[in-house]
């Protein structure tokens, strides 16, 4: 498989989706349907970070990719019309802003509050999900659907959010020929910036 079509696959993984159901946020949080939800408030500023222990490889990210502010950035969706909006965002194991070469990567899609949401076996629900890929520079691309994984969202204002995750995935059937079966994810935190650019990933 050439470097191109592995990045390609990165790109369509960034967007394919699985559920989860969530355990609501108390009435004192912010509206699930308000994008500029609040919470206790963050550090400012647009500097991105997160970090994870990924099959018991630490992993870090930082820096918002630019121009596009597709990874290390959390989008409200949809910004226009009716439909039940969710937040999203990928984190990428990027150095600093101009690194294009992120090995791993984590998708996130939630409610638009704080609060602690967890998958735990069914994709009935569409309300939290994580995907992860690993290998994505190395050559050895593998995708893995949430199994069992809470998110705590502890903090979300109009111009950031941070939180905490953490849990077990299986392989997709988009890469049945990794080697490893399952992958486990442990101490995961990001603190990043709520996206200005004006190009969403859905």
């Amino acid at each position: 498989m050439t470097q191109s079509i592995r990045i390609g696959l990165f790109s369509v993984a960034a967007l394919v989706l699985v559920g989860c159901s969530a355990k609501p946020a108390s009435s004192a949080q912010a509206d699930q349907g308000d994008g500029s939800a609040t919470g206790s408030v963050s550090s400012q500023g647009a500097d991105a970070t997160f970090s994870a222990t990924i099959d018991g490889v630490a992993v870090t990210g930082k820096g918002v990719q630019q121009p596009l502010q597709l990874q290390n950035a959390a989008f409200v969706l949809p910004r226009q019309g009716a439909g039940t909006k969710h937040v999203m965002f990928v984190l990428a194991s990027t150095k600093d802003a101009n690194d294009t070469q992120a090995d791993y990567s984590l998708t996130f899609r939630f409610p638009p509050h704080t609060g602690t949401f967890v998958h735990s076996g069914s994709y009935e629900s569409c309300t939290c999900d994580i995907m992860l890929a690993e290998h994505i520079v190395s050559g050895n691309l593998a995708q893995y659907h949430a199994d069992t994984v809470t998110i705590t969202v502890t903090s979300m204002t109009a111009t950031r959010i941070a939180g905490t995750f953490s849990g077990n995935f299986k392989l997709s059937n988009d890469t049945p020929n990794a080697t490893q079966k399952r992958a486990t994810v442990t101490n995961g935190k990001f603190d990043i910036p709520m996206s200005t650019g004006n190009v969403t990933p859905e």
